[in-house]
């Protein structure tokens, strides 16, 4: 807006601006109106004609006047239209003063009711001042009251704590008056008892009995410590519960000394539930001081139950050690086990329920205990210091590493989430949950109409869902490398099952390569069975080959079962012919390793067994070997066969056996064998392209051997080599084997060999901090000592079971001795007792049933359904007719649907040529296979009646099997094979 002066412009009103042109047009009227007389009268004079220079000038005045009667029309007009707008802007300014005395009133009457107002106000201030001095005064009386009510309280409690020690002092004082006088009885009886014996007692007894040393194992009616530990320790010996008083008594009467009271099997199990808490509680003080750990775990079923066992690798601060000196190994890592736990199954998500659960009940239970209850442990703080875990190959066994991983970054998140709430106020902390809880209500839409428990479940999952928001916030903060050292968890596969597992790769390439190579195959081992139906069975299909042969020597030289086989035989025998017994190899448990060192075996001593063999033949008043003593007699005299067992055994000397001795090295950190592997496979190449490095005369063990140290078995090499050229196919094999093993190697290394795997990102710290043995050796030892404990004491129950593991095994006596205090010792007595009292073995073995009950009830739902399909896919294909006369152009003009009925309906009728509907890509395949089925079943249909009709008067052909002869019905030494199976 245009300023003059510092003050507005101000516009002119249409009024004025009609004045001015009136003013105007006056103007011009006044200045024309003397020109336009002075012509006129020079006219009516009669002047005469002027010259044409008069003309013209006369004319051009004449214009002149024209164009000056137009300009005053038209000033006229406009002085017209000027008046017209004089007159509304007249109008509009009365409307305008019309309007503003009504403003003015308005504005009269706002005044008005302004000054009522403020007297109003000042009424209510007054007031407001009235009951403020009011609420004052009854804020005071209300604290004065408090004041009063709070020491009425105290005074009440006081007197309620006074009247009830009062009368537990009185309820004690009368339970040990009744003590007393019991005592005092059973007191006066013995004296009396005691003197009556004395009496009848010669006086040099009395004097020797007086001079022998007593031991006394309760101190007024209770189990002395030292007596506590000594029973814990008897019974991680392997002393039954209810010997443990006879041992005492017998090792006291031997050292001459008199053991004074007894001991029941009932305390003596509780003593060890006592036990049991310390090793839980020790077990939670050690992870809250641990810098990281790394766990390793495994499963398998006893008794058709399945069992966990769990593990864990503790490293401890540099300053300071959580166990003795000489229970820790070079890398500072301590070894401590959980015990083994029963579990409904072996599911990924279930194997992690249990350690959470396992490693809630030894924090709970450390949290609540005079050593622990300021530190308040709880299991998620154990989640940060996780760094490595070591489990087998199996599918279930990754996906339980990727659920810990999961597990371990919601602890972090939920622990960065905490920090940063406490850094807020209160109302910034509900503002935030309600903006989720908000977000959560939304979605449920009746949210007001839930029942209590899902409200709070709804406001649970709300808080959760607004820790992970505000922790995945403070963890993108943090730099890769951070974030990587925050969430690193390397998982290790354990280096037995890749040995086993490559040993099981090479030997199913050895059994292709014989009909790959159009080679002699090895014998089969048929069993009784397949020996009664000889000519009702294919050749190709029984069992052969160097694994079935240590399987059934194994089964016959050192059987598992204790009434089958030659036992001792065997050993009596070895011991006649080289001095001294040999035991087979114990093929018959599947020994780990054991099907190598059975080849090693049968190589070396193979015409010893063949005699042995023959030996027992004529032991027998038939002078017949039986199946299975035919199978291994055969088996060892058939070269194919001896080809493959030295194959076996060169690998074992050249592969095997260096292997396991560096991966069974204490001190070796299974992550850190990244390059041994490697070196594991580039040895395998070198074989696969240089067999002489196995079978040439110059072979040596130092280019033969992966480490370059002596043979395992070095009679055995040069056995082999003596043999080789009695063994034509032995090159051809050794290069099927160690390339079968080589792909093996290298599927199973696949966490040291990717660029991107967790491992090879790692640094030699975090590869350090994350320590792991190369082996599973721990889990797999503890389902085995779990099955034989139990199969010495089948009714030992998880908690007795798992305190004589854990004793031993963590050294918790000395940590023990040397930690806690008598309060603490005290609680564990009481929270042995709770244990004891909680029914929580019940409670295990219910809930195991409710899984089997649950799974039985799904599977059997699904069958159901299963059922319920094929019923109703069946009815549907009943209505459908075989269209094995239509051609081609027929087959175009049907749908899909009807072709895939016709699929449906072949494949029904058993024809095992015709591939799935889904299978087959668009319509025009469709055709096509259903044409050629078509064909193939019209050409079978055309041979099997021109078979019939040659055969009409044959009775020859395939028997039928007898009524009671199969595999249900065959005796217990018949060995059952199936195709293409190696068993380990």
């Amino acid at each position: 807006m245009a300023k003059y002066n510092g003050h507005q412009r101000r516009r002119r009103s249409s009024a004025q601006k009609s004045q001015a042109q009136k003013a105007q047009l006056q103007s011009l009227a006044r200045f024309s109106e003397p020109k336009l007389q002075v012509a006129e009268h020079n006219n009516l004079d009669g002047l005469p004609l002027a010259r044409p220079d008069d003309l013209n000038a006369t004319t051009s005045v004449d214009n002149l006047a024209r164009m000056r009667n137009k300009q005053i029309s038209s000033l006229t007009k406009s002085c017209k239209n000027a008046i017209q707008r004089e007159k509304r802007a007249k109008s509009k300014v009365i409307k305008l003063d019309k309007t503003v005395d009504n403003l003015c009133e308005q504005l009269s009457e706002s005044c008005q009711a302004r000054e009522r107002v403020e007297i109003l106000m000042q009424g209510l201030q007054a007031q407001a001042d009235v009951d403020a001095r009011e609420l004052e005064l009854l804020r005071n009386s209300a604290e004065e009251l408090e004041h009063v009510i709070a020491q009425q309280s105290q005074e009440l409690v006081r007197a309620s704590v006074d009247l009830e020690n009062r009368d537990n002092l009185i309820s004690s004082l009368r339970k040990r008056n009744g003590e007393l006088l019991r005592d005092r009885d059973s007191m006066r009886k013995k004296i009396q008892r005691m003197k009556t014996r004395n009496s009848q007692q010669p006086p040099n007894l009395l004097a020797a009995k007086d001079e022998t040393p007593q031991f006394y194992l309760k101190h007024k009616g209770i189990i002395r410590p030292e007596v506590r530990d000594m029973i814990r320790k008897l019974a991680c010996q392997g002393v039954s519960t209810h010997h443990v008083t006879n041992v005492i008594d017998i090792v006291a009467e031997g050292l001459g000394v008199v053991v004074v009271g007894s001991i029941s099997a009932r305390s003596v199990a509780r003593i060890m539930l006592e036990g049991l808490i310390q090793a839980r509680i020790q077990l939670a003080y050690e992870l809250s001081q641990a810098n990281s750990i790394s766990i390793c775990l495994d499963g398998t079923s006893i008794k058709n139950v399945q069992h966990e066992a769990k593990a864990i690798y503790i490293r401890s601060p540099e300053d300071e050690a959580v166990s003795a000196p000489e229970t820790r190994s070079n890398n500072q890592s301590v070894l401590r086990t959980l015990g083994v736990h029963k579990a409904p199954n072996h599911t990924a998500q279930q194997q992690l329920n249990g350690w959470i659960s396992t490693l809630n009940t030894c924090c709970n239970v450390f949290s609540r205990s005079p050593l622990g209850k300021n530190q308040a442990l709880r299991f998620q703080q154990v989640a940060p210091k996780l760094r490595g875990v070591l489990t087998d190959h199996a599918a279930d066994q990754k996906r339980f590493c990727e659920l810990l991983l999961q597990w371990k970054q919601t602890c972090d998140r939920e622990f960065r989430a905490s920090n940063t709430l406490k850094e807020m106020t209160v109302a910034q902390q509900l503002d935030v949950l309600s903006k989720h809880l908000d977000t959560a209500a939304n979605q449920m839409g009746n949210w007001r109409t839930l029942p209590t428990d899902e409200q709070a479940t709804l406001m649970h999952d709300a808080w959760f869902a607004m820790a992970a928001q505000m922790g995945n916030a403070e963890f993108q903060k943090l730099n890769p490398d951070e974030q990587f050292e925050v969430d690193f968890l390397a998982w290790s596969g354990c280096c037995m099952h890749k040995e086993l597992n490559a040993v099981k790769g090479g030997v199913t390439a050895m059994t292709h390569a014989w009909k790959e190579h159009n080679l002699i195959p090895p014998c089969t081992f048929p069993n009784k069975f397949e020996v009664e139906k000889a000519s009702q069975l294919k050749e190709e299909k029984g069992a052969r080959g160097a694994v079935k042969l240590a399987s059934l020597a194994g089964a016959l030289f050192n059987n598992k079962d204790d009434n089958k086989g030659y036992q001792n035989t065997v050993d009596f025998f070895f011991e006649k012919t080289f001095g001294y017994s040999n035991r087979f190899p114990d093929t018959s448990n599947t020994r780990y390793g054991s099907y190598c060192d059975a080849a090693v075996e049968l190589l070396l001593h193979r015409k010893e067994y063949i005699e042995l063999l023959a030996t027992q033949q004529y032991f027998r008043s038939t002078s017949e070997l039986n199946n299975i003593e035919k199978n291994v007699s055969r088996g060892l005299q058939d070269v194919s066969t001896l080809t493959e067992l030295a194959v076996l055994a060169l690998y074992a000397q050249a592969v095997g056996k260096p292997y396991m001795q560096k991966v069974r090295d204490s001190n070796v950190n299974g992550l850190s064998l990244g390059p041994f592997h490697n070196r594991v496979k580039q040895h395998c190449r070198a074989i696969i392209k240089e067999p002489d490095l196995l079978l040439g005369s110059d072979a040596s063990y130092q280019t033969g051997s992966l480490d370059g140290s002596q043979w395992d078995r070095p009679d055995v090499v040069y056995t082999i080599q003596w043999l080789a050229s009695q063994l034509p196919d032995l090159r051809l094999v050794v290069i099927a084997f160690f390339s079968g093993a080589l792909s093996t190697w290298e599927r199973f290394t696949s966490e040291f060999d990717s660029d991107d795997s967790v491992i090879a990102r790692a640094t030699p710290k975090q590869r350090e901090s994350a320590w792991v043995p190369p082996t599973n050796d721990i889990s797999e030892g503890s389902l085995g000592q779990c099955r034989q404990m139990l199969r010495i004491a089948p009714t030992m129950t998880d908690e007795q079971r798992n305190a004589r593991v854990m004793l031993r095994r963590n050294d918790t006596f000395n940590w023990a001795k040397h930690t806690l205090s008598d309060n603490d010792q005290y609680f564990i007595k009481h929270e042995a007792r709770a244990l004891d009292s909680s029914g929580m073995n019940k409670k295990v073995r219910m809930e195991l049933n409710s899984a089997f009950e649950d799974r039985a009830a799904a599977n059997r739902e699904r069958k159901e359904k299963v059922l319920a399909r094929k019923s109703a896919n069946k009815k549907r294909l009943d209505e459908v007719n075989l269209l094995e006369n239509v051609t081609y152009e027929e087959m175009q003009h049907m749908r899909v649907i009807e072709l895939d009925l016709q699929i449906d309906k072949l494949r029904e009728s058993g024809d095992p040529y015709i591939r799935p509907k889904t299978m087959i890509g668009n319509k025009a395949a469709k055709i096509r296979e259903l044409l050629s089925c078509f064909e193939r079943r019209a050409a079978h249909i055309s041979d099997s009646s021109c078979s019939l009709t040659r055969e009409e008067n044959s009775t020859t052909g395939f028997p039928e099997i007898e009524d009671g002869i199969g595999v249900d019905n065959c005796t217990e030494d018949i060995e059952l094979s199936f195709e293409d199976e190696v068993i380990f």
